[in-house]
Formats: structure tokens, sequence, C-alpha cells
């Protein structure tokens, strides 16, 4: 009974987990960050044209460079229908449009 109990706390606190992670990132993606700016956190990441690696390099970021976002994201889901990739649209000072990895954004 113990042990059933323990396997028990275990799967609700990772229930729990899933749930906190996937509403507080969600956020990020809302179409209301338009316009909102952010910092790199990564040390270099590759802007492209569209959200994957198989697209063209715009450029490549450094830590600490400040972008505004557009309000886009994209998502990419498994096999599980779990999202495997978070995509990110962007706007450099400049006023290129790109995507970047959403994982190396810093949010403020």
């Amino acid at each position: 009974m113990k042990k059933f109990l323990s396997i028990v706390l275990v799967i609700i606190s990772c229930i729990a987990v899933v749930w906190l992670v996937s509403a507080t990132s969600g956020d990020q993606f809302k179409e209301e960050n338009e316009g909102r700016e952010v910092f790199i956190e990564w040390e270099k990441v590759n802007v492209r044209e569209g959200h994957s690696t198989t697209k063209k390099v715009l450029c490549s970021l450094t830590e600490g460079s400040l972008v505004t976002l557009t309000g886009n994201y994209f998502e990419y889901f498994g096999g599980d229908g779990e999202p495997t990739e978070h995509w990110t649209e962007i706007q450099l000072s400049d006023g290129t449009i790109g995507w970047l990895v959403t994982t190396s954004i810093k949010w403020i």
C-alpha cells in the first residue's frame, strides 16, 4: 500500500509539473506579445527565414541581443501529440523579420 501511494504521488507530481510548465510557457506565445522586447539568452542563435532548421540562416545573434516579438509562433508536435519544438518570429532593429528557437529567448 505504501509503495502504491508513493507511485500515485509521483504521478500527481509529474502531472502538476507538466501543467505548470504548459500554463506558463503558453503565455509567451500569445499575440498580445506583439511588440514585446526580449533578450537572447543563448551564446549564439541563428535567425532563419522560416520555422525550421532547414530554412536559410538570415543572421546569427549573440547573448544579450535585443529583439522584438511579432506575436507569431509555431510548434512542431511529435508522434505522441506533445510539442517537440517551439519557434518564435522576431523583428530585428533593422526591420528584418525571422524565426528562432523559442528556448533561446530570455523572457523578462
